[in-house]
């Protein structure tokens, strides 16, 4: 990727000093960071937001508005030059692939669900399985955009398999008014029957959020990992209203904490990209 103004080869981003100043303050050398295409505008110039900080970026080549890239940081100051990692970079076979289409096909059903939301006018939106599938139903060209991103989740699934890190789902209805969810699930402990699973989504008003959920017998526990925190008790209220496998649960809160910037590029760049 060559950004506007700074070299060949790597880029370095335009913005406002506040911009700038607030990147650096969060990021360091030689982190790999995701960035939003938030939008193109002409010359092959794109703003890119990391989190919150809105760059503008000349990309070498173009990408559809929503997708998820990923940079290295090569510089901080004077200028901030990153690169763009590509499948050559970033040492797995075809990781970055996975991943980026991984991200497509999710934002594709992302931008058709949120337009057949509006359609039928739900002012209240609350999915279970069932009803995310009836809904489903109702227009063959939204089943076909969750069938896209689906399948792209099992296709990680079945790269991480040989690592044995867990699989990778895709569950919408978990938090409908969110973006970019994903669920990891694995097994910790066999013989205590002992499962874990992560749902992670990207909320309006919360940001990043990640629930791991650790499962024993008839116990269900969690741990909250919030960008913002602050948002917390909504959400516990909401848990709290859940059933787990037909049956009401006290859930068992192990601690509220704030998800380190580190996470911020969500699960699946974790275990696809993790040295």
């Amino acid at each position: 990727m060559r950004i506007k103004g700074y070299g060949n080869g790597t880029g370095g981003f335009n913005g406002g000093g506040s911009r700038s100043d607030s990147f650096c303050n969060k990021h360091r050398l030689g982190e790999k960071i995701r960035g939003k295409l938030i939008k193109n505008i002409p010359e092959n110039m794109a703003w890119v937001d990391f989190n919150g900080d809105r760059l503008l970026a000349q990309l070498a080549t173009p990408h559809p508005e929503g997708s998820l890239l990923l940079f290295i940081i090569k510089q901080l100051r004077p200028q901030i030059i990153l690169k763009e990692l590509t499948a050559s970079h970033t040492g797995g076979t075809n990781a970055l692939n996975l991943a980026s289409t991984f991200d497509t096909t999710r934002t594709l059903f992302e931008n058709h669900f949120s337009a057949a939301i509006k359609t039928h006018r739900l002012t209240k939106i609350s999915f279970s399985c069932t009803d995310f599938i009836k809904f489903l139903a109702t227009d063959a060209q939204l089943f076909a955009c969750y069938m896209d991103a689906a399948h792209c989740a099992r296709s990680i699934s079945n790269s991480l398999i040989k690592t044995k890190r867990g699989l990778i789902a895709y569950q919408p209805w978990l938090a409908p008014e969110s973006h970019r969810q994903a669920t990891l699930v694995k097994v910790t402990d066999k013989r205590a029957n002992m499962t874990e699973s992560i749902v992670e989504f990207d909320h309006p008003n919360m940001g990043l959020v990640r629930i791991e959920f650790l499962y024993k017998v008839k116990t269900v526990a969690y741990k909250l990992k919030m960008q913002r925190p602050q948002h917390s008790p909504a959400l516990i209220h909401f848990l709290s209203t859940k059933k787990y496998r037909g049956t009401n649960l006290n859930l068992q809160n192990l601690g509220i904490s704030k998800l380190p910037q580190s996470g911020h590029g969500g699960i699946i760049a974790e275990l696809l990209f993790r040295a």
